[in-house]
Formats: C-alpha cells, sequence, structure tokens
C-alpha cells in the first residue's frame, strides 16, 4: 500500500461535520460553548485562555487602584512586582492626565477601562 492510498483511505473514511457527533463540553468559562460569554473561544487563538485572563485581572486592577488600594497592596494581592502593577495601570489609563492617585479616583467617574 503506498502513501496515495493512505491518504485515499483516510478520506473515504472522514465524515462531514453534519454526520458527526462532537460533545460539547466546554472549557473552565463556560459548561458548553453554546452559552459561552467569550467573543472569541480561546482555544481558537493561540494563547487565547492566557490573553483573557490576563485582561480580566488588569481590568480588576485598575478597579482595586480606583477603589482606592495602592501599588504595594495590588503588588502584594496579585503576587506581581510593583513594576507590573504600574504598566498595568499606565496602560489602562493612557489618556488620562494622571500625577496622583486621587487624580484617578476624581476622573473615573465610573469609565470602564
Amino acid at each position: 500500500m503506498t502513501l496515495l492510498d493512505n491518504d485515499l483511505k483516510t478520506e473515504e473514511t472522514d465524515l462531514l461535520p453534519e454526520l458527526t457527533s462532537y460533545p460539547d463540553q466546554g472549557c473552565e468559562f463556560s459548561k458548553t460553548c453554546l452559552d459561552c460569554p467569550l467573543p472569541v473561544c480561546v482555544f481558537d487563538q493561540p494563547r487565547g485562555r492566557q490573553r483573557w485572563l490576563k485582561r480580566q485581572r488588569d481590568k480588576e486592577i485598575v478597579s482595586l487602584f480606583q477603589g482606592g488600594q495602592d501599588e504595594r497592596e495590588l503588588a502584594d494581592r496579585f503576587r506581581l512586582s510593583i513594576r507590573t502593577i504600574q504598566r498595568v495601570l499606565k496602560k489602562s489609563l493612557a489618556g488620562v492626565n494622571i500625577n496622583r492617585k486621587t487624580e484617578v479616583l476624581e476622573n473615573s467617574n465610573g469609565t470602564d477601562f
């Protein structure tokens, strides 16, 4: 049997997706794929899961910072360096002219970063 014969045999046994039963087991974010809240499946993108988790972490860091926690408290809570916390805040608060934490609180106006 040649390599070409093996390929043809494989093609013959392949079924169309409509004729195949795929179990919808979801992932750690949703019980089923059809009910998933994510706009893009984490399995469809390289490092999709890590990116999504990092985005969620960054949103929580900004929210807690706006709630009054300082950089050191956030670094301890998330087990990150203070410099990493500063980078997250700088990236998330880009366009907001800030020099002090109180200015962030005054300028936030409930804005979702």
